[in-house]
């Protein structure tokens, strides 16, 4: 299965690392690749100590970056792309579990 987990985020490298990619902590095997809007937030993130692929978008808010996300997918041929927010401190399944 070709598949991305994409995280769209903007200015919050801190948040990122504090919830999201906190609670994905084991998922070594997905690819996870983080979105920003410009180089020098690729820089900031960077220097956070975030070591996933950070892709530039060079868009502006979140539907132009969610727009651009799906676009890349359809071109890097993913059959799937799990889009999550930045700031995700766990996920709750139908029966009301959470991870």
């Amino acid at each position: 299965m070709n598949f991305e987990i994409a995280i769209p985020s903007f200015k919050r490298a801190g948040i990122l690392q504090e919830r999201t990619l906190k609670m994905l902590e084991g998922c070594d095997d997905a690819p996870i690749v983080v979105y920003c809007e410009t180089e020098v937030d690729k820089y900031v993130y960077e220097l956070s100590g975030i070591t996933l692929p950070i892709e530039v978008t060079n868009t502006i808010g979140i539907g132009e970056k969610r727009n651009h996300i799906i676009k890349r997918g359809y071109e890097k041929g993913l059959d799937f792309i799990v889009m999550l927010d930045d700031d995700i401190k766990y996920l709750v399944d139908g029966d009301g579990c959470r991870y």
